[in-house]
């Protein structure tokens, strides 16, 4: 009696695997399926600043994707990894640590997710989740090793109705309108960069200076807080530098779902009359250069007492922010916002690329 039985051939056979150029084409089709069609993620630009430009990559290893199929294979999920180390100040010791986010599953392939996380899981000792909500919460919660006890604000204002023409149409902010913007602030006696220079690198070594325990190299931070393009060399600008020579506020520029929005990716304040002059500015560029939604997340009580003046709304049931670890370890760090959400609404990656 012949007990051969043939080998079911499944349509849906999963497989994890770095990212190729061999699968471009199809990685853009999911992402335009996914994260809508002028989506940042399925830029070209966006990988090379993730996995050329940024100073402790790994390379495409650490872009992770999930295919499906067992010939033609598709893209059917993918999640986006960033390796940094953290410094000890205090023992000198270093810590791998790995930034997780963009973490989507094609719509067809739903529940499939689990293969990714379990990927992460086994590639990453710790890592960092930058703000997750509903079913996937509660993955994270089973190994969250600290919580980040973060404040979730917005503005909805009005802005200048020329400039946010501009800004709704995808021109990015120029040059010439960030200078023009700062005029009234300047009688405040703040200040504003464009680009990393030495007055930034002072700004860095103090916030350095200020922090016990770990924290990220300087590279690091300036390859967060400065895309690569010049805005000297291109005409225009995605993050501006506020600061009053004590503290200072970075902020990015861009788009969000259609709507023009400012947001402040990261803070180094010292003091209340700091933090209230500083988001009293971004709350004016935003006016200026045609930003309708200010963004902000944080946990700095400088700054939450800011927002109470400036009328922010502070969401309810916002996202939860996570360090996770199998081992447990507990791990607050200051320098948490700079570790999650790379391309958040700039608009360095050109949708059309």
């Amino acid at each position: 009696m012949n007990n051969y039985r043939p080998k079911l051939k499944s349509k849906n056979l999963y497989e994890v695997s770095n990212f190729s150029f061999n699968l471009l084409k199809k990685y853009q089709l999911f992402a335009r399926k996914n994260f809508g069609y002028l989506a940042y993620q399925k830029n070209v630009n966006y990988l090379y600043y993730l996995y050329q430009d940024c100073p402790e990559t790994n390379g495409f290893v650490d872009f992770r994707v999930l295919n499906s199929g067992l010939q033609n294979k598709v893209v059917a999920g993918c999640i986006h990894r960033i390796s940094t180390s953290l410094l000890n100040t205090e023992t000198g010791d270093t810590l791998k640590i790995s930034g997780l986010h963009n973490l989507m599953i094609d719509k067809d392939h739903r529940g499939q997710g689990y293969m990714l996380l379990a990927d992460a899981l086994k590639n990453d000792k710790i890592f960092f989740v930058p703000g997750v909500s509903g079913e996937l919460e509660n993955f994270y919660k089973r190994i969250a090793c600290y919580t980040v006890q973060a404040n979730w604000f917005r503005a909805i204002k009005f802005s200048k109705l020329l400039p946010t023409l501009k800004r709704s149409f995808r021109v990015p902010v120029s040059r010439v309108e960030a200078f023009n913007a700062f005029y009234k602030l300047r009688q405040k006696n703040l200040k504003f960069l464009l680009e990393c220079n030495e007055d930034f690198n002072t700004l860095i070594q103090k916030d350095f200076n200020s922090i016990k325990g770990y924290r990220i190299r300087r590279s690091f931070l300036i390859w967060r807080i400065f895309p690569n393009i010049s805005p000297s060399q291109s005409g225009y600008t995605t993050r501006i530098v506020v600061h009053d020579n004590d503290g200072f506020i970075a902020i990015s520029l861009g788009i969000r779902k259609n709507v023009p929005v400012l947001r402040v990716v990261y803070s180094s304040l010292y003091s209340q009359t700091s933090s209230d002059q500083l988001m009293q500015a971004s709350y004016e560029l935003a006016f200026e250069l045609g930003f309708p939604l200010i963004l902000l997340t944080s946990d700095c009580d400088f700054i939450k007492s800011s927002m109470k003046t400036l009328k922010f709304k502070e969401l309810e049931n916002s996202p939860s922010i996570y360090f996770c670890s199998k081992n447990k370890n507990n791990l607050p760090i200051k320098h948490w916002q700079l570790l999650g959400d790379y391309g958040f609404d700039e608009f360095s990656f050109n949708p059309k690329g």
